[in-house]
């Protein structure tokens, strides 16, 4: 499971390799809100690993940074989506299992990863690896395109009178451009947020059965 082996390897990193975590703001979520008769709320159930961002070449960072929050725009979406349904839901419950927002250069960091070169004869060596990315960082973090992207992945539950409860697994990434040249980094992820929630829409849409999807 990424967040488990590779953090003994932060740990041990010397200088400035690897991953430089630091302590964010208090996430906000919305509050439960009336959306044409629905109630929809949105929850936190991110792994405790994606709750410690990190800053290096590449970087988690936290959802607040973005504004507004990636939190109010899934519980907007999944609103409208609810509006839509043939069958007017009283509750939709948006269960967030993993939302990252990822900047990472896939060259820096193979840059960072410590080698070993042998010298087979005068004027030839041979330079190996001594350690995977994946020693450095969290391997789902690596697996996000170069640039800043962001992912998604809910449990929707659609909760409906008169019928069980309808369950959906929504799971998407969007990328969008890479980097600013300056620290600030919230406007870089502007596009990759809205275009994920876009698209975690389209396929709550799809998978409820609705066009559009």
């Amino acid at each position: 499971m990424p967040g488990r082996a590779w953090v003994v390897a932060a740990v041990l990193a010397a200088g400035c390799r690897g991953p430089r975590f630091y302590d964010p703001p208090a996430e906000t979520l919305p509050p439960p809100a009336a959306v044409g008769g629905t109630e929809v709320v949105v929850t936190d159930h991110r792994p405790a690993w994606e709750k410690k961002p990190f800053t290096g070449k590449a970087a988690l960072y936290y959802p607040g940074k973005v504004r507004p929050s990636p939190w109010e725009q899934l519980a907007a979406e999944a609103g409208a989506v609810a509006a839509e349904l043939p069958d007017r839901p009283h509750r939709v419950t948006v269960a967030v299992t993993s939302l990252r927002l990822v900047r990472t250069d896939a060259a820096a960091v193979d840059g960072e990863l410590r080698t070993s070169t042998f010298q087979l004869m005068p004027g030839v060596a041979w330079t190996w690896n001594l350690e995977k990315a994946e020693d450095l960082y969290p391997e789902a973090v690596l697996d996000h395109p170069d640039g800043a992207s962001c992912a998604v992945e809910a449990t929707v539950t659609v909760e409906a009178a008169g019928r069980p409860p309808q369950v959906f697994e929504v799971k998407t990434i969007a990328s969008g451009p890479g980097f600013t040249g300056t620290a600030y980094t919230g406007d870089v992820f502007d596009q990759p947020v809205r275009t994920a929630v876009i698209q975690f829409g389209r396929k709550f849409r799809s998978a409820a059965g609705l066009p559009g999807g």
